[in-house]
């Protein structure tokens, strides 16, 4: 059984934009908080906040973004690299997102594609969002 904590926050990220729900938690991660960071400054979540203290109880709490009409901003998400198929892509590569942004795992951290071709990094293709 192969486990996907990041394909997990996501689906749970999009299931509570269809339904309108404005905060969603989900289990602390290191990595989760970065995806979610970079979510927060891309404009598809207002905050991010760690919850709890010790490593058990650990919650992430998110708040959806919503637009001037009071819709949620996050429509649809698609996961690229998962954990049984992991998906590279170099520099070049990157501007192929039609719609919204994809998050790549860089030797940086977590960028989208459009500051991974400014700093001209290639990297793990986690996801794309819109």
């Amino acid at each position: 059984m192969v486990n996907d904590p990041i394909g997990d926050m996501l689906i749970t990220l999009k299931n509570a934009s269809r339904i309108k729900k404005a905060v969603v938690s989900v289990p602390y991660s290191k990595m989760k908080e970065a995806v979610a960071n970079v979510l927060v400054k891309e404009g598809f979540l207002s905050s991010v906040e760690v919850k709890g203290k010790k490593v058990t109880n650990k919650v992430l709490a998110m708040v959806l973004a919503e637009k001037l009409d009071k819709t949620i901003r996050l429509t649809d998400v698609r996961r690229i690299s998962k954990p049984g198929c992991r998906v590279y892509s170099p520099v070049q590569d990157l501007n192929k997102s039609k719609r919204g942004i994809m998050v790549v795992s860089t030797s940086e951290g977590l960028l989208t594609n459009k500051q991974a071709m400014v700093k001209k990094l290639g990297g793990e293709l986690l996801f794309a969002i819109w």
